[in-house]
């Protein structure tokens, strides 16, 4: 349903090919938000990016 929302209000190129929901983020113990271990499971190689 997301998707189908994205692809009647945006570009094709902005549209995710897939949406993940979590039902919790990866926090460090001040809150902020721990991005790499997100990247990591998409792009587990730096030089694949």
């Amino acid at each position: 349903e997301l998707i189908a929302w994205c692809r009647e209000r945006l570009a094709g190129f902005k549209c995710p090919k897939s949406v993940d929901v979590h039902d919790r983020l990866p926090r460090e113990a001040h809150g902020k938000l721990k991005k790499r271990l997100l990247r990591d499971a998409y792009w587990p190689d730096p030089a694949a990016q």
